[in-house]
């Protein structure tokens, strides 16, 4: 997210935390193995390609900041309160 932030797109693993934080082909792109790693960052090498999801990623980011998550997450944690 902190790239995303800056208008970074985020190229990564499909792993937790990466699969979370980049939407793949809009924030960033996520490779499933290390072969397709490789394709990933080639097609990045596009100029266009790659301003389009830095401007994605910096307007994904904006929704995310953190007293909106610090409420979802409150949110969250009284539901499950609530259950026990």
């Amino acid at each position: 997210m902190e790239a995303a932030a800056a208008g970074t797109p985020t190229v990564g693993f499909d792993v937790p935390g990466v699969r979370d934080s980049v939407r793949s082909g809009v924030t960033g792109v996520v490779a499933t193995h290390r072969g397709r790693l490789s394709a990933r960052l080639d097609a990045c090498a596009d100029e266009t390609y790659r301003e389009r999801l830095g401007r994605d990623a910096h307007a994904w980011a904006a929704e995310h900041h953190v007293a909106s998550c610090s409420k979802r997450f409150l949110a969250v944690a009284q539901q499950a309160l609530d259950r026990t």
